[in-house]
């Protein structure tokens, strides 16, 4: 699978997923400048989210990003899969029948 190397200041990871965010973040405010790094990613048929981490950059800090074939993923920081609850699925359901009824009651189905 494609996806990036990314490797300075302290990282050395391997990314990859469907989707892969790198976003770099400039927070400015009357007291302060924050300038951050956010490596995210998710996984659509699986319903996986993917955080490999945060960091706080600072003046002169340098990454390189490679777009690389991904060997092996480096490990997140967080993964969640996102699946629906059986009471959710139940209430789709619910609401499909009762729609579904609906249109046939007034011969639209």
């Amino acid at each position: 699978m494609l996806g990036f190397k990314i490797v300075g200041c302290g990282l050395d990871l391997e990314v990859g997923a469907d989707k892969i965010l790198l976003i770099f973040g400039l927070l400015k405010s009357s007291d302060r400048e924050e300038i951050s790094l956010d490596i995210r990613g998710s996984n659509n048929y699986s319903e996986q989210r993917i955080n490999w981490g945060s960091w706080k950059l600072e003046t002169e800090d340098e990454f390189r990003i490679t777009v690389i074939e991904v060997k092996e993923v480096s490990n997140p920081v967080e993964s969640k899969t996102e699946k629906d609850s059986e009471d959710q699925i139940k209430k789709e359901i619910e609401t499909f029948l009762s729609l579904k009824k609906e249109l046939e009651t007034a011969d639209l189905l």
